[in-house]
């Protein structure tokens, strides 16, 4: 009785391990990244955006920037004007992320 129990025990942490395999596969392929590559690629991002001619869905396809920073950047230009620069940038989405959406955006002059 004793091996047929550890029998069981061991099948039963095998199904586990499987059960959680396939949930860690399940999970990193609908994640959150995963899902914001997809939806990028499918709008025909630019590979720069131009901060102060874009609309909403273009500013969209930077890294980092979704619904709701790309509307903050909207409302930025609308209240004061177009951006002077790429660092004009970090009043809107913060220091970090300017500079890291630097090499990806381009500022039209006013």
């Amino acid at each position: 009785m004793r091996s047929s129990a550890r029998a069981r025990a061991r099948a039963q942490r095998k199904s586990a391990v499987g059960v959680l395999v396939l949930v860690s596969l399940i999970v990193l392929g609908f994640s959150p990244e995963t899902v914001e590559a997809a939806r990028k690629s499918a709008a025909q991002c630019p590979d720069r955006v131009d901060i102060n001619s874009a609309d909403l869905a273009t500013l969209r396809c930077l890294p980092g920037i979704g619904e709701k920073r790309a509307q903050a950047i909207l409302d930025y230009r609308e209240r004061h004007g177009v951006f002077t620069g790429p660092a004009a940038l970090a009043a809107v989405v913060g220091v970090k992320l300017a500079a890291k959406l630097r090499p990806q955006i381009r500022v039209s002059p006013p």
